[in-house]
């Protein structure tokens, strides 16, 4: 019976719609050199402060990726060995195909923390 119920929560939250990130406010709006500064800093506190938050990161991008309906922007920090990774998926990611590296753009998504670089998932392209 545990298993069950548990195994449907499972279910559940896997299923759960993603969020409108369109309708969403960012709860804080930055670089992408500062993010992960504040990061690269204290990343406990980073993590109090962004983790599960909608950020409005604004960057340069170095590296554009797209492997299967995910589209994968890296964005420029001032250090050079990582970057803010920000996965686009299905309609956002076809609509940002046409952006290359080198462009300058505002990303709004939710940040995951940090692994190497700073992960922000369900992205969309504000300008």
């Amino acid at each position: 019976m545990a298993f069950a119920i548990a195994a449907s929560a499972a279910f559940l939250m896997y299923n759960k719609p993603h969020d409108n990130m369109w309708k969403m406010p960012a709860a804080y709006t930055l670089s992408a050199s500062d993010l992960f500064q504040d990061y690269e800093t204290d990343e406990l506190k980073s993590n109090e402060k962004y983790l599960g938050q909608v950020l409005e990161v604004t960057g340069t991008i170095s590296h554009i990726n797209m492997e299967d309906e995910t589209l994968t922007i890296l964005l420029e920090t001032a250090n050079d060995m990582f970057a803010i990774n920000c996965q686009l998926n299905g309609s956002e990611a076809r609509a940002a195909l046409n952006k290359m590296a080198g462009d300058r753009i505002t990303i709004k998504g939710k940040c995951n923390g940090m692994l190497m670089d700073v992960v922000m998932n369900e992205c969309i392209i504000t300008s």
